[in-house]
């Protein structure tokens, strides 16, 4: 064998040494390169985890606040500082209709809270709380009709159009609490002789039923100056 592939087969198989070791080479940085690149995607995925975690709480914290869970139990006053536990049944958020069919028995043993602003124009606004007969015919047991112009807050019945005569109006000397484009809340507790208004947490007034026999309330009516934000219907627990 000549010298010259001698020399062709010794550089032949140092290239082949020398390719192994910067193989070698190359695998070690690329194996470290890795490490790293795991250990920076596990950081990112784990920040990533922490801020959709974050968000969610908020989110549920903020929807908490309008439209609380059906599981979650309150403890509420009625009068004479009497508690009562009520879980929520159904939940009415915005836009809000002028009627609204709560689709189950809501009469003595319920209460409804209303959340809502009192338009910036418009002398007065209502709630009803009715029983719907089809065919027009209702009968609204509680009328709660807040009359901004006169500072007066008027409770009365209808049946089939017809005012029961002698509305309520006395406040029990407490002050009118409702004012333009501030938020209130009107919590009406259905009782078996009586309607109980609480107006911001504090209790107002009863008012006595005047149509016979309360049966189970089926709508609720809106209506007038004001924007109703939710609409909370409870069933009294105990």
């Amino acid at each position: 064998m000549s010298s010259t592939e001698n020399v062709a087969e010794e550089d032949h198989s140092s290239s082949k040494y020398t390719r192994l070791s910067l193989d070698g080479s190359s695998l070690a940085g690329y194996t470290k390169h890795l490490q790293s690149w795991s250990t920076k995607r596990f950081a990112i995925v784990l920040l990533i985890l922490s801020v959709i975690v974050l968000t969610s709480g908020i989110i549920c914290l903020a929807m908490a606040t309008k439209t609380p869970c059906r599981s979650t139990v309150v403890f509420r006053k009625i009068a004479h500082n009497q508690t009562v536990k009520s879980g929520i049944m159904k939940v009415f958020v915005a836009p809000i209709s002028a009627k609204l069919n709560i689709s189950f028995a809501s009469g003595p043993g319920h209460s409804f809270v209303f959340t809502g602003k009192v338009n910036e124009t418009g002398p007065r606004w209502y709630i009803n709380l009715d029983n719907a007969r089809g065919n027009d015919e209702r009968e609204v047991h509680y009328h709660f009709n807040p009359r901004m112009d006169k500072k007066l807050l008027v409770r009365n019945a209808n049946a089939n159009g017809t005012w029961i005569t002698g509305r309520d109006t006395d406040m029990n000397s407490k002050p009118f609490p409702f004012h333009s484009g501030v938020e209130f809340q009107v919590e009406i507790i259905v009782l078996d002789d009586k309607f109980v208004t609480y107006i911001n947490n504090e209790y107002y007034f009863d008012f006595s039923p005047r149509l016979p026999n309360l049966p189970a309330i089926t709508r609720i009516v809106i209506g007038g100056s004001v924007v109703m934000e939710s609409v909370v219907v409870l069933r009294t627990l105990a």
